[in-house]
């Protein structure tokens, strides 16, 4: 049964392309409506409501979730779930251009979470080459990315973070072995 509230949804499936329509609702005489004005006054579909969320949680605005709905509903509502099809799409495109500016800035800033891997696996090869003054480091750093180069095949910052955990398995069992070779010639001598 078509009522106010699911009508914009039902000229959207019935009547794609129409831009205007002569329409009877709950037995009265609406008149001659436009599609774009029903379509902003319905209620939001599911899959409006699904993209809307993953839009927020790909920008990072998910805790300002609901300043962001107040403002795109005029002081309607602060949540998504009351807002309009027309209103929610407003907030998804708007969210879509603050995605694709935000993407590339994602891209370019260092992740200190793989830094801080990184620098984990080259304080290894600190401890591997028993490196106690900067120039005993410089060397024992330089040798730690000839070792990745060589096994992994490509520079120390270039990996992520799967990765980096694999290299640093490695680099953990060559300090591992390291150090039972040097307790071997102890014991041995």
């Amino acid at each position: 049964m078509v009522n106010e509230k699911n009508f914009g949804l039902w000229m959207e499936l019935y009547f794609p392309k129409c831009p205007q329509v002569d329409v009877q609702i709950l037995g009265r005489q609406v008149g001659n409506l436009n599609r774009k004005k029903l379509l902003k006054q319905s209620i939001m579909r599911t899959n409006t409501n699904s993209q809307l969320h993953a839009l927020l949680g790909q920008s990072g605005l998910m805790e300002q979730k609901e300043s962001l709905v107040y403002s795109f509903t005029t002081g309607r509502t602060n949540t998504s779930r009351e807002m309009t099809e027309g209103e929610a799409i407003d907030l998804i495109k708007h969210l879509k251009t603050l995605v694709k500016k935000v993407e590339p800035m994602k891209k370019n800033l260092p992740n200190e979470a793989l830094n801080k891997t990184r620098r984990y696996i080259i304080s290894l090869w600190y401890r591997i080459e028993n490196a106690n003054t900067d120039e005993e480091k410089e060397k024992a750093k330089q040798l730690c990315f000839n070792w990745v180069q060589k096994h992994f095949k490509a520079d120390l910052n270039s990996f992520q973070s799967a990765d980096l955990f694999k290299i640093k398995l490695a680099a953990q069992k060559v300090l591992k072995d390291r150090a039972k070779a040097v307790r071997r010639s102890i014991v041995s001598e």
